[in-house]
């Protein structure tokens, strides 16, 4: 659902926005966190506690409509694809495996094609989404306190901000 800023207003629903086609070939069952560039929405999906088709998936922002999906490395997505994150001047976009990742999988924006791998300085766990900002990747994380993280993407330098310390559930 697209809202306006008052998060009532509705102005766009894709009530499918899991396609059949990825639901019933490569059990799709859950999209996690999503990033706009460029007129677009790259969303992770993932097929829920299988992990063996993590998915980047391009929708239309304006009408929520799908256009494209591409599957990437299981391998390298262990345990799924709980986040994707743009860097829209570098062209690319990152993600990382769920658990105690030691790094940052970096994809080519236009092909989905790997581009390489970058070592964090320190392993993150959990990471639920994450946003790129002035050239620096923001993740927010599941583990104990919810910390939120600053990741240099070329350097692969790993800075604690704060905690959220949200309610449990929150």
């Amino acid at each position: 659902i697209k809202t306006e800023m008052d998060g009532r207003t509705e102005t766009a629903m894709n009530i499918n926005a899991i396609p059949r086609q990825l639901r019933e070939e490569y059990g799709s069952a859950h999209i996690g966190g999503i990033s706009c560039h460029d007129g677009k929405i790259y969303a992770a999906i993932e097929d829920s506690k299988v992990w063996k088709y993590p998915i980047a998936a391009v929708y239309d922002a304006e009408t929520l409509a799908f256009i494209e999906y591409h599957i990437l490395s299981a391998e390298l997505q262990k345990n799924g694809i709980p986040w994707l994150a743009v860097d829209g001047e570098r062209g690319l976009f990152y993600s990382a495996r769920r658990d105690n990742s030691p790094a940052l999988i970096v994809y080519d924006l236009n092909t989905f094609e790997l581009v390489k791998t970058v070592p964090l300085s320190t392993a993150v766990h959990k990471i639920q989404g994450g946003e790129v900002y002035r050239g620096q990747l923001y993740a927010v994380t599941q583990e104990e306190g919810q910390p939120v993280y600053r990741i240099d993407p070329v350097t692969g330098e790993v800075e604690k901000l704060f905690e959220q310390n949200l309610a449990k559930g929150g």
